[in-house]
């Protein structure tokens, strides 16, 4: 099947063997249709009606069709480290130096582009058609600039989030913003960049490398958002503890910038209280399994925060790998009935929700995306149901949840435009980003000092 629809402001009418819808009624359609027109979803159901002369269908036979996947929390640019980053241990009191200082350093603008594109590339594979992406700005350095144009090239939808911080040594002083420097940097950075797929919003780092007064600044120029790391260890909850006399959201309620839209990675340690100021703010959440056991971090009991009302998403993060938003998902469900010894504490259809809808409302765009509905942006995925992991056809989303991997993604469209067709990205010429990318990898390795 060759693509036959690539531009803008074009009906379609989309056939699909099952359209997941992802409404708030779970519906199904199997078989299905969705027609477009322009980039929103104008009607959807079951059956194969006739088009119309003005539409330009697509047929995709058995295959499946559901929403765009949603990760609301990574760090793109960091794929160009996949594999040589130094171990560390990200702790409260992380001081970067060595290798790994030099590898930071060196890591400026043409390896965010470089490593962003490659990261983009691997998110589009996955089937997520929204992303955030998490960039640590440095004093002199182009990494926010590299990393945003990255964003713009994709053709994915970005809230992409400017970290600032000046108060760490996991960003020597040096390199750190004040206040003021950073609400300026944010606000040319929106001059120069933000667009209707890009959106740029601020984030404090996280409170153990931000000083009041930055968060505060911070949080009065967000429009969409402010972002956050949120407490991901023992270690970060302990020191909140210590240093405010009491924990980390309560500290974020008393500044006044807990509220609906601000998004913390990372829910991992909560107390009951720290849950309930969360759930009355209404802030919203992202978390990151397969990051957070890389680096060997506690598995947070979710269904906490969801019984509360807390949306929340699930997130890639670096350090990451494979980029395989089934693989996270599998993994969110696995661990939760791990942790809770119950093999009926996560369903497959509630991690689908975490992936799509909760997402949505995890960035505040439910109202767009997260599900197929009518009015809503046409951010689609279709996946391959030949494969032999999703053999036999009976029990569809177990099967996408526990079987389905990233290279299962056949099609993908943003706004009603296929990104990806036949599982190869029609806006990216693959070959030149993996290219690039290693020979910015080698140029890290030299500078740093690092063998391959």
């Amino acid at each position: 099947m060759t693509l036959n629809q690539t531009t803008r402001n074009q009906n379609q009418l989309i056939y699909a063997g099952a359209v997941i819808t992802m409404n708030d009624h779970s519906e199904i359609f199997a078989p299905g249709y969705l027609r477009i027109a322009q980039d929103k979803i104008i009607e959807i159901g079951s059956g194969r009606p006739a088009p119309t002369e003005a539409e330009t269908v697509q047929d995709f036979g058995n295959d499946v069709l559901l929403p765009g996947f949603i990760n609301t929390h990574h760090h793109i640019a960091s794929s160009l480290l996949q594999g040589i980053e130094p171990k560390h241990k990200m702790a409260v009191g992380t001081v970067r130096d060595g290798s790994w200082l030099k590898l930071s350093v060196a890591f400026d603008q043409a390896q965010c582009l470089a490593g962003a594109a490659l990261g983009y590339a691997q998110l589009l594979a996955s089937g997520i058609t929204t992303t955030t992406d998490s960039q640590s700005s440095w004093r002199g350095l182009g990494k926010l600039d590299g990393s945003i144009t990255a964003a713009i090239n994709s053709g994915l939808r970005v809230i992409f989030t400017a970290a600032f911080s000046n108060k760490t040594e996991l960003v020597p002083r040096e390199y750190q913003l004040s206040v003021s420097e950073s609400v300026a940097e944010l606000a040319r950075l929106r001059s120069d960049y933000q667009s209707q797929h890009v959106i740029i919003e601020p984030e404090p780092l996280s409170l153990p490398r931000v000083t009041d007064e930055l968060i505060i600044a911070l949080h009065q120029e967000r429009n969409h958002l402010m972002a956050m790391h949120s407490t991901y260890s023992a270690e970060f909850d302990a020191w909140a503890r210590k240093e405010f006399g009491y924990p980390a959201i309560e500290h974020l309620a008393r500044l006044g910038v807990l509220d609906e839209k601000l998004l913390l990675a990372h829910p991992v340690h909560y107390d009951d209280a720290e849950v309930q100021l969360l759930a009355q703010a209404a802030a919203k959440t992202s978390y990151c399994v397969v990051s957070n056991q890389h680096m060997g971090l506690a598995v947070p009991d979710l269904s906490r925060l969801q019984t509360a009302g807390i949306p929340v998403g699930l997130g890639l993060d670096h350090p990451n790998g494979s980029h395989d938003f089934f693989e996270t998902m599998k993994t969110t469900m696995l661990t939760q009935r791990s942790l809770k010894l119950d093999q009926d504490a996560c369903s497959a259809q509630r991690v689908l929700e975490m992936a799509t809808i909760d997402g949505a409302n995890a960035l505040g765009m439910a109202d767009q995306i997260g599900s197929l509905e009518i009015g809503k942006q046409a951010d689609l995925i279709v996946i391959d149901r030949t494969q032999p992991q999703l053999q036999p056809l009976g029990g569809l989303i177990e099967q996408l949840v526990t079987g389905a991997k990233a290279n299962h993604v056949k099609h993908v469209a943003i706004a009603g435009n296929w990104q990806l067709w036949d599982f190869q990205p029609v806006n990216m010429n693959l070959a030149e980003i993996i290219a690039e990318a290693n020979l910015q990898q080698q140029y890290l390795l030299k500078t740093a000092g690092l063998s391959a």
